[in-house]
């Protein structure tokens, strides 16, 4: 009876873990597709090179800004920036 206890609370745990897991994964991914988004809205649109050098050094401002806020970690500083 015990052992079969902890099978269920072992197969319920896996279930929130799997869930969580594929949660941060659409999150990653609807990031990424945001980013791409951007990238070639930007790509397409943005034929003036004043523009578009405006438009690479605040990108790159805003890199390093939420590099800054995220102290380094590259995963969070992504997150910050697609934000």
């Amino acid at each position: 009876m015990e052992s079969q206890q902890l099978h269920k609370l072992f197969e319920e745990r896996e279930k929130v873990i799997k869930e969580e897991i594929l949660k941060e994964a659409e999150k990653i991914a609807e990031r990424e597709m945001k980013l791409f988004e951007f990238e070639l809205f930007y790509s397409l649109v943005l034929e003036n090179k004043e523009t578009t050098g405006w438009v690479q050094e605040k990108r790159k401002n805003d890199w390093e800004k939420a590099l800054r806020e995220a102290k380094g970690d590259v995963r969070e500083a992504m997150s910050i920036f697609a934000s």
